[in-house]
C-alpha cells in the first residue's frame, strides 16, 4: 500500500497572519481580549457571527500559541498549534470537537514528526511517525481502521535511523486491480502480503458498510490460500463511486476440527478498495 502524506502546511507563520488579519477585516466581528501582566494578549476570541468564534491564544511575548474555531462552541476546523520558538507544533482538522482529516504534528525544530488520517478521532489508513532530521525518514508507519468505533491496528513497521526494518508485522504489501470496471462484469482485486505468521491465509468479502459492520441481507464469500498471494472476484452491480471492504486473515487451527466447525488462531488486518463502475 503506498505511503502518501498530504501537503497541508503552508509557511506557518505567515499562513497564521494572513488567517488573523482576514477573521479581523470583519466590520460585524465582535473581539474580546484577556490580558497577561505585561500588558500583551494572552487570548483573543473573535465572534464572527452566532454560532462561530476564532479563538486566537498568544505567549507572553506576543507569538502565536493557538489558532482555532469554535462552531457552537465545539471545535470545527483547523487547529494550530506552535513551539515558543514560533514553529509550528500541530495542524490539524477537527469537526464537532473531533478530529476528522489530515493530522500533522511537528518538532520543535520544525521537522515533520508525525502525519495521520483521522475519522470521528479514530485514525484511518497510515499512521507515520518520523526522525526528527531534516529528511523525512520513518521511524514507525502503522496502518489502521475505524471497526466498529474503535480503533484498530491492521499491521506495523519498525524502521532504524538509516532506514532499515527492525520489525514488521503481518501485512499486506499491495492490492492490484482495476479502478474502473464496467456494469455486470467481475472486478479482479489481486492481494499480495508479507511477513506471514501463520501457514493459512483467507479473505472474507461482505457487503461491510464504513465501520465494517455487516447487513443482514449480506452475503459472505470466502477466499483461501496458502500463499502469499491471493485472489478475489467482486461482481459490479452498482453504477459510480464503490468501495469494496472486507478483512484478510492470517490463521492457524486452534486444535482438532470437530464435525465441521472449527476454532482459528491468527491476525486479521480489515481493507477497503475503491473503483469506479460505468455502462459499456
Amino acid at each position: 500500500m503506498s505511503i502518501k502524506i498530504h501537503n497541508t502546511i503552508l509557511t506557518r507563520k505567515l499562513q497564521f497572519i494572513v488567517f488573523v488579519v482576514i477573521a479581523s477585516c470583519s466590520q460585524e466581528t465582535n473581539s474580546e481580549y484577556k490580558y497577561y501582566p505585561n500588558g500583551t494578549i494572552e487570548v483573543e476570541t473573535k465572534h464572527l457571527n452566532d454560532s462561530t468564534e476564532l479563538y486566537i491564544s498568544y505567549y507572553s511575548d506576543g507569538s502565536p500559541k493557538d489558532s482555532m474555531a469554535l462552531v457552537n462552541g465545539n471545535l470545527t476546523g483547523r487547529v494550530k498549534r506552535y513551539y515558543p520558538n514560533g514553529n509550528c507544533r500541530e495542524d490539524c482538522d477537527w469537526r464537532n470537537d473531533l478530529k476528522d482529516g489530515p493530522c500533522l504534528t511537528f518538532f520543535s525544530s520544525g521537522n515533520l514528526e508525525s502525519f495521520a488520517e483521522f475519522e470521528d478521532s479514530i485514525p484511518v489508513g497510515n499512521v507515520i511517525e518520523y526522525y526528527d532530521l531534516p529528511v523525512k525518514r520513518p521511524k514507525y508507519v502503522g496502518n489502521y481502521s475505524n471497526v466498529k468505533g474503535k480503533k484498530w491496528v491492521n499491521y506495523s513497521t519498525w524502521y532504524d535511523s538509516t532506514g532499515q526494518v527492525t520489525k514488521a508485522t503481518f501485512g499486506i504489501e499491495k492490492i492490484i486491480g482495476n479502478k474502473i470496471v464496467y456494469l455486470g462484469d467481475s472486478l479482479k482485486l489481486s492481494f499480495e502480503v508479507k511477513n506471514l505468521e501463520y501457514p493459512l491465509l483467507r479473505i472474507i468479502l461482505a457487503d461491510f458498510d464504513k465501520e465494517f459492520s455487516l447487513s443482514k441481507e449480506s452475503k459472505i464469500k470466502i477466499f483461501e490460500s496458502k500463499k502469499t498471494k491471493i485472489i478475489v472476484f467482486l461482481k459490479a452491480k452498482k453504477l459510480g463511486k464503490n468501495t469494496a471492504r472486507g478483512y484478510i486473515e492470517n490463521y492457524k487451527l486452534d486444535g482438532e476440527p470437530t464435525d465441521t466447525t472449527y476454532r482459528t488462531f491468527g491476525k486479521t488486518i480489515f481493507w477497503n478498495y475503491d473503483y469506479e463502475v460505468k455502462t459499456k
